[in-house]
């Protein structure tokens, strides 16, 4: 239910916050490290935070989706 009322950019901040400047997994902005060579763990890493975000946003959306449909289908008399 928290994840389909917040908007996107609440949950974006509180993810930068909480995994970026207090845990440090991630990297806070940029598609590749400033130096370094651009490999596919590199961008990976950079595009974990955002494809998280997104996920747990629709995530929630399919739960709540799922829960009407098995309590509408639980109710039906065939089931009984």
């Amino acid at each position: 239910l928290l994840s389909v009322s917040l908007p996107p950019f609440v949950l974006a901040l509180f993810f930068q916050k909480w995994l970026v400047l207090d845990l440090r997994l991630f990297p806070l902005s940029g598609l590749t490290t400033p130096g370094g060579a651009a490999t596919a763990g590199d961008l990976l890493r950079h595009l974990a935070l955002p494809c998280l975000t997104l996920a747990l946003l629709e995530a929630g959306r399919l739960f709540r989706y799922v829960r009407a449909n098995m309590a509408q289908a639980l109710s039906a008399g065939y089931v009984k």
